[in-house]
């Protein structure tokens, strides 16, 4: 997942992340629970 991130008054760049959700059945359906963002390493550069 992209995710676009910045520190303030900096650009914000789109980064890669890992996205767990948690959910939580309930009786009217699916409740998000909970969310972790893992940072997901930058793409290998290409061979020269």
């Amino acid at each position: 997942m992209q995710i676009t991130v910045g520190h303030g008054g900096l650009q914000a760049v789109p980064k890669t992340f890992l996205i767990l959700i948690e959910g939580v059945k309930i009786s009217s359906g699916w409740k998000m629970a909970r969310d972790v963002a893992i940072p997901g390493l930058p793409p290998p550069s290409a061979a020269q």
